[in-house]
């Protein structure tokens, strides 16, 4: 007697095979590396603007106390009908250096009734009290420098014999890139302190490189004429 066993079609196989694990983990691997690459990037360009913020606001914040101790050059030296003189209350200078004992050195600019004058270092004299004071910007090795004379200084036309200190560091070293330290250009020009009016007076503009910072100072202790 012959047993016949009955006939069962085969069942297909469900399921995913090697290949397609491989290529689904490979999908897999690809997407995770895109972003982890987004990721980086968007942390990259936070870092970089943040730094650019600090940088503008650490420029912005040495323009200004520039300006505002600029204010200061004239006060308190002549009178209403006589006010305090260029070339002698300030002074522009070109190839300024301040050396290890205080001293300064460099080209005296005269600045005449026109055209524009350059230079890196600012002196002027105040007389806010009974003493004449004089005090000085300098930008030296792309570091612009508040300095203040010790001892006596009747005129800011000493500057080359005084003893100056460094009050303070307005943009340190390290932190800027300049072609040439020559940021200051004085000049006669239709101007008033903060743009309140127009009137004719002695203007020291400070000026980076690329105009990436720049500032004005009306000087209205000194005559425009």
């Amino acid at each position: 007697m012959t047993t016949r066993i009955p006939f069962r079609p085969r069942r297909r196989q469900h399921g995913l095979g090697l290949i397609s694990l491989m290529a689904g983990m490979l999908l897999s691997v690809l997407g995770v590396l895109s972003l982890l690459m987004l990721y980086r990037t968007l942390v990259g360009q936070t870092v970089q603007s943040r730094a650019r913020a600090a940088e503008d606001g650490s420029y912005a914040t040495a323009t200004l106390s520039a300006q505002m101790e600029l204010h200061n050059a004239g006060y308190g030296i002549g009178s209403n009908s006589t006010r305090a003189a260029v070339n002698t209350d300030l002074i522009l200078v070109s190839g300024a250096a301040l050396d290890a004992n205080g001293r300064l050195s460099g080209t005296a600019q005269t600045v005449g009734a026109s055209g524009v004058s350059t230079g890196n270092a600012v002196i002027w004299g105040a007389q806010p009290g009974v003493a004449y004071e004089c005090s000085a910007l300098l930008m030296q090795s792309a570091t612009l420098m508040l300095l203040r004379a010790s001892g006596s200084c009747s005129s800011a036309t000493q500057w080359g014999t005084a003893t100056w200190t460094r009050s303070a560091d307005l943009i340190p070293a390290g932190t800027m890139t300049l072609a040439s330290n020559n940021v200051f250009r004085v000049d006669r020009a239709t101007c008033w302190p903060y743009g309140l009016g127009a009137a004719t007076a002695l203007r020291v503009t400070i000026w980076g490189d690329d105009s990436v910072w720049k500032t004005s100072a009306c000087l209205t202790n000194f005559s425009g004429a």
